[in-house]
């Protein structure tokens, strides 16, 4: 066992030199400090080793500061400057500003350093080395916008308090091993779960040669996703609509008709907007549809479904968003949400590096919207958009307007339920709370509507968390709309 600090006995080799028979080297203290402290910088002050905008060409400084890594103590008592490689003239990157412990002898210190990433038009910022004597913490990446010459501090995203990338110092007993009690409880949860999955797929095993393979398929695809807010408890697959199927609202009955499973009772739209389906409505909206959507029933429509054509699926996202809200008598009309499957394009939020118009007077709005609205339109029909009141941004600090709204960018509060709570668009839509992939699209990063700042707005990166992006920089265009019967 190795165990210190004790006192040790000096003697001398025939050189005269002194060696210790309780001596503990430097790997054997850091090991020990790294049982007593957790990875990450101290809290105190707050700007500690904060990267922040320095005002000369293609810089940022680190503010001072103390951190630990892996049980190595480092303190840096004066303001740094690191410089940054030229941007490219073709492609955005993103760096990342690390403070890295380099134990291999020729090194054997703590400092910082720039991590360049990769040029490319959906950049991402490039990993840690933890590994061969380094050991990296992430302090923030950086934006470095194509054919640019400064960093602002829009550009600047601040990574210290995220833990996997870098952290806050603290004391690691406070934190306790409840392994083996997880263990006990893990295995009373397997046995219940086990109980019950055993009694559901009796029951399931009872009516699925009703159904073909594909429609059997849907139906527990459906039951699996089925949130207990739905106030479904039980669902029912029949030849034929019960007599009494209203008065069940407990109770789902799927009736199966062609090898389809439809849904045959109505279904108040609270429970209809937390069952996710998925299913293929067709290449256009039909007569039928359109009905069910004037009279907010929604008959057969269910949260994923999709109208598709030209490659495109038509996302229904949520069942009258936007019902009783906005100035005024607030919407009236019953309404379904739709956002491509894809972002359909890219653009500008606009041509220079500001946001002093706020959302409400973006050039994306004005006409980087255009194409978008023309593929819209073409689908549905002008007449079938909905109209509605949005409360936006008007300028870089925060002042708001109610305006008209038909095809937008989303907030970030309809794709992750976070954002400001003065905007109408603050609360997540179905699609995204039931199937989180959907918000990351096809892995391709989308604007938001939200202001960061005064030069940037957000964006929903591919990696799914919002970032911010200076104005003028391209990025995809994800549009949100709804469609409203007559």
């Amino acid at each position: 066992m190795k165990s210190f600090p004790f006192d040790s006995e000096v003697t001398y080799d025939e050189y005269g030199m002194p060696a210790y028979d309780r001596g503990a080297n430097s790997q054997e203290l850091r090991a020990y400090y790294h049982l007593l402290y957790t990875d990450g910088v101290f809290p105190n002050p707050s700007t500690g080793l904060q990267v922040a905008e320095y005002g000369q060409e293609m810089s940022v400084c680190v503010r001072p500061g103390s951190l630990v890594i892996q049980g190595a103590l480092g303190i840096e008592e004066n303001e740094r400057v690191l410089v940054f490689e030229a941007s490219g003239s073709t492609y955005d990157r993103i760096d990342a500003v690390v403070a890295r412990l380099n134990t291999n002898y020729e090194y054997r210190k703590i400092d910082f350093y720039v991590v360049k990433g990769m040029e490319s038009d959906n950049p991402v910022a490039p990993g840690l080395t933890r590994e061969g004597g380094i050991y990296e913490l992430r302090l923030a990446n950086v934006f470095i916008a194509k054919n640019t010459t400064m960093i602002s501090a829009e550009r600047i995203t601040d990574t210290r308090l995220h833990t996997e990338d870098c952290g806050i110092v603290t004391c690691n007993p406070d934190k306790v091993d409840t392994t083996s009690l997880f263990i006990q409880y893990q295995g009373a949860l397997d046995q219940f779960v086990e109980k019950a999955d055993r009694l559901f797929y009796e029951w399931f095993d009872s009516v699925k040669d009703q159904l073909d393979e594909d429609a059997a398929g849907n139906l527990l695809g459906m039951i699996n996703r089925r949130p207990t807010s739905t106030g479904i408890r039980d669902i029912q697959v029949v030849d034929a609509l019960p007599e009494d199927a209203a008065g069940h609202p407990d109770t789902l009955y799927a009736v199966v008709d062609a090898g389809t499973i439809v849904e045959t009772q109505d279904l108040p739209v609270q429970r209809r907007r937390a069952i996710f389906r998925g299913k293929n409505l067709g290449s256009a909206v039909t007569a039928a549809q359109w009905e069910e959507i004037a009279a907010g029933t929604f008959h057969d429509v269910f949260t994923g479904d999709y109208w598709e054509a030209d490659g495109i699926r038509w996302v229904v996202a949520d069942f009258d968003y936007f019902l009783g809200y906005g100035s005024g008598d607030g919407t009236t009309r019953h309404h379904v949400v739709i956002l491509p499957d894809r972002i359909l394009g890219r653009g500008k939020m606009n041509e220079i590096e500001t946001n002093e118009t706020g959302y409400h007077g973006c050039g994306m709005r004005s006409s980087g919207l255009d194409a978008a609205r023309e593929q819209i339109i073409n689908m549905f029909g002008q007449e079938r958009l909905l109209v509605y009141k949005s409360y936006m941004t008007n300028n870089a600090t925060g002042g708001m307007l109610w305006a008209d709204a038909v095809v937008e960018i989303p907030s970030a509060g309809m794709v992750l339920g976070t954002g400001t709570t003065r905007a109408i668009e603050n609360g997540q839509l179905a699609l995204f709370s039931l199937d989180r992939q959907s918000a990351v699209a096809d892995r391709k990063g989308y604007w938001l509507s939200g202001i960061q700042g005064s030069t940037s707005f957000d964006q929903m990166r591919p990696e799914g968390y919002v970032s911010s992006l200076p104005a003028n920089v391209s990025a995809g265009i994800r549009p949100v709309f709804a469609i409203a019967g007559d």
